[in-house]
């Protein structure tokens, strides 16, 4: 568990570590790829609204910021590829 703070941001740190594992499988299918980048921006996300910088450490600060700006080029990969329909 993250030491300085609640179960919860330990839990989403854990499940965000979890998500850059799978996102380096070449092989993982487009649809299931593109839930997990969803996923993780609305975790990321929440991370940042409801929580104050100073709870992590600067390698979990490091992470996550990696981890966004990854995600963002994996989606904008996917829609340059035309993976993603729009609506």
């Amino acid at each position: 568990m993250h030491s300085t703070t609640s179960t919860r941001i330990s839990g989403s740190l854990d499940a965000l570590f979890e998500l850059k594992g799978r996102l380096d499988n070449p092989f993982l299918p487009s649809e299931e790829l593109i839930g997990m980048i969803i996923a993780g921006i609305v975790l990321i996300d929440s991370l940042i609204s409801n929580t104050d910088i100073a709870m992590f450490g600067d390698d979990e600060v490091e992470f996550v910021t990696q981890l966004n700006n990854q995600l963002g080029v994996e989606l904008k990969r996917l829609h340059d590829e035309n993976e993603i329909q729009e609506f």
